[in-house]
């Protein structure tokens, strides 16, 4: 029984913006453990961990990982899907096996230190931005997450617990929040040059692209094995600037740059889809050239995702996109039936709100989709919506 089977839970694990474990960035159930109590290598080893990889071993599909479990159902290639070719020896190990016990520490880790961050992105929220509170304040009447913004500050531990494995680690990726923002994770990678262990292990970045570091972080990097930075970029001009509010799309163009033009450095570009910006995907692709981009499809919130779009909307999408190489997975998703959330309350619900708090106007900026979306019937969602919100703080 392999069908099911996920590498990660033997390789990977993520250390979560609050502070908890997962065995990777999609699953959505409870954690493996949390890291502000527990020793990271106890929950490593843990009856969680051991459980999920039973599961998996018994031909289970966890509920957690129903992100890959859908896109797989539309006939894309999953997460799942993806790492088990990546991981490929250690799939084949496991399956050989059967063992539900890791015999290594993690090779691969996703770290997120926190949501500290400076921007406030159209498809995110307080989970992930720190920047986020104040218009969720206005938006909700309430602050979705109020959890510290750095929980890494206040468990010092931690670092010495990652250092302790770095013989074995083969990749770190540090996401976010906003990495670059983080200054105390740089003191970490000091440690691992120190120790001799640098080059081994390939760093990964995802960052919204506003913070040049300084030249010795740059420095820094080119002592590991690889560095690649990876770009979240949901645009380009003044769609970026709306969907990346507040960045300024000269400022992040220029450090994109900037970064292209170190010959030891993999710069990538992460295009999170969502009904925003999917009719609008030739334009970026014609901007950074499809083989700089890696396109991520959203799942949540369900508001912005591309499946909750009316029909009539998705033929005229479909139909744009038809045309685009390598289009066929995103599509199939696209036409998969919508899937609600009880909590959902409308894609232009929210846009329109959003708009108000922020001063900004979706009609105006996406001006060619607004009115595909409305002529589609976008304003007959089924979600019981308006009168969720509250007044708008002054």
């Amino acid at each position: 029984m392999t069908d099911t089977i996920c590498v990660l839970p033997w390789v990977h694990t993520e250390f979560t913006t609050d502070g908890t474990s997962n065995p990777c960035c999609l699953y959505r159930a409870e954690p493996m453990g949390d890291l502000k109590s527990e020793n990271f290598l106890d929950v490593w080893n843990g009856e969680n961990y051991t459980n999920l990889r039973k599961e998996f071993l018994a031909g289970g599909k966890p509920k957690g990982c129903s992100q890959c479990w859908e896109g797989e159902e539309a006939g894309y290639q999953s997460k799942r899907l993806q790492d088990n070719k990546r991981f490929a020896k250690q799939f084949d190990e496991i399956t050989e096996t059967r063992n539900f016990i890791a015999t290594d520490t993690p090779k691969y880790l996703d770290l997120k230190f926190g949501t500290l961050c400076n921007l406030k992105c159209r498809t995110c929220g307080s989970i992930n931005s720190s920047n986020w509170q104040t218009d969720e304040k206005k938006l909700y009447g309430r602050i979705l997450n109020k959890k510290d913004p750095l929980w890494i500050v206040k468990n010092p531990t931690v670092w010495d617990e990652l250092f302790e494995i770095m013989p074995l680690v083969e990749q770190m990726d540090f996401t976010g929040g906003e990495p670059f923002m983080i200054a105390e994770h740089f003191d970490l990678l000091r440690r691992v040059v120190e120790s001799g262990h640098a080059h081994h292990v390939s760093l990964h970045y995802n960052t919204n692209g506003t913070i040049r570091p300084s030249q010795e972080i740059f420095d820094l990097w080119e002592q590991f094995k690889s560095c690649e930075i990876m770009f979240s970029l949901d645009g380009i001009y003044e769609k970026f600037e709306y969907m990346r509010h507040p960045a300024k799309w000269d400022e992040v163009w220029n450090n994109y740059n900037h970064f292209k033009s170190i010959d030891w450095m993999h710069v990538q570009v992460c295009h999170t889809v969502s009904i925003y910006n999917v009719y609008y995907l030739e334009e970026f692709i014609e901007k950074f050239g499809r083989e700089n981009i890696y396109l991520n499809l959203l799942h949540f919130p369900r508001a912005y995702c591309v499946r909750n779009m009316p029909d009539k909307v998705k033929e005229r999408v479909a139909q744009r996109l038809i045309n685009i190489p390598d289009m066929e997975d995103i599509i199939s998703f696209m036409n998969q039936e919508p899937h609600y959330d009880k909590l959902d309350l409308g894609f232009l619900s929210v846009t329109e709100k959003l708009d108000e708090i922020r001063s900004e106007n979706f009609s105006e900026c996406f001006s060619e989709f607004y009115r595909i979306l409305v002529d589609g019937g976008i304003n007959e969602e089924p979600w019981v919506v308006r009168e969720y919100f509250r007044p708008v703080s002054q």
